[in-house]
């Protein structure tokens, strides 16, 4: 399962919409960004790790907001995505044994 919930993708998009076929998208979204997590991670990222969320949030809003977002802007988000993948990774390999970047 996705380390994002729905209410927090709901938030995030400040989304207070409950009708089915919105609900069934955002959970099709939740699904890719566990897909992405998944491939980026590994199959046991940690669900709990702040950056994990911000990762997905991210690959979310490039997704859902495609046709909005500039080049400059993608570029940026894309960097992020990659640092943040990058910092996940470092913990996951040392065991979060003295990680003092929890904080996204």
């Amino acid at each position: 399962m996705s380390a994002l919930t729905m209410q927090e993708l709901k938030d995030r998009l400040r989304g207070d919409f409950t009708d089915d076929m919105t609900d069934r998208d955002l959970s099709n979204y939740l699904l890719e960004a566990d897909m992405y997590a998944r491939g980026a991670l590994g199959e046991n990222y940690p669900e709990d790790d702040p950056r994990v969320k911000a990762i997905q949030k991210d690959y979310i809003h490039l997704s859902v907001d495609a046709s909005f977002i500039s080049e400059k802007e993608r570029a940026a988000i894309e960097k992020r995505i990659k640092t943040l993948s990058e910092q996940v990774r470092l913990k996951m390999r040392s065991g979060g044994e003295g990680d003092h970047a929890d904080q996204v």
